[in-house]
């Protein structure tokens, strides 16, 4: 296996317990990325793969068993840690040029990011979160618990997909709406305002709830 990079010792950071995070370089161009030109840190090589054209952008950082694989792009603000996996052709982009220096991209736990999913501003991903196919999350969104995310679906604004929900088709959750327990949100169905779909209720159609609270507390599928 050929490298496509290296670590650069005097370019260090403290990251944790004495643990430091090290600057890369290019040690050959690939894709878009030129020989020489500078990364951001990673704690070790086990943190970013040497095949396919996956790069870690000047101010991310990856540590711990974080890793970062296939054609992947980490860019901005942005730390992956603890087991998280982001591969395929996703792309990271965390913060904004009027971001404070604690606004980032946050993915962390058994996350795992794949496909052409994308990722921007100040979001969390976390615990054992699915994020795939051409899903978008962006703002200061937070998914969580085995929650997943796909197809076409956006999350954005302030809006939170926990538990074990599953949003995906052409829908979008925004403003503060939540979405969790075993609730499903699909099709072209939007969620806004400070709604909650729970339980096990599924939004779908081209249904807008943008208030209240709407809960389905049998399994439908059971129930039948």
């Amino acid at each position: 296996m050929e490298k496509k990079y290296r670590l650069l010792e005097n370019d260090k950071m403290l990251i944790d317990n004495g643990n430091f995070a090290y600057r890369i370089v290019a040690v050959r161009a690939f894709s878009d990325i030129k020989c020489g030109e500078a990364g951001g840190y990673i704690q070790s090589e086990k943190n970013l793969s040497h095949l396919g054209d996956c790069w870690v952008g000047e101010n991310a950082l990856v540590k711990e068993n974080g890793l970062v694989c296939g054609n992947a792009r980490i860019e901005g603000k942005t730390v992956i840690h603890g087991n998280a996996t982001i591969c395929g052709n996703a792309r990271i982009s965390g913060g904004g040029e009027k971001s404070s220096p604690g606004e980032r991209v946050d993915i962390c736990g058994f996350a795992l990011v794949c496909d052409n999913a994308r990722i921007r501003h100040t979001v969390t991903i976390k615990a054992s979160a699915e994020i795939k196919d051409n899903a978008r999350i962006e703002n200061s969104a937070v998914i969580a618990g085995h929650a997943r995310v796909g197809d076409n679906a956006l999350v954005t604004g302030h809006a939170k997909v926990t538990d074990n929900a599953r949003v995906g088709g052409d829908a979008c959750v925004r403003g503060y709406a939540s979405v969790k327990q075993n609730a499903i949100v699909s099709g072209l169905a939007v969620a806004s305002g400070d709604a909650a779909i729970t339980g096990y209720y599924v939004l779908t159609g081209a249904r807008h709830v943008s208030k209240g609270v709407l809960c389905e507390r049998k399994n439908p599928v059971k129930a039948a």
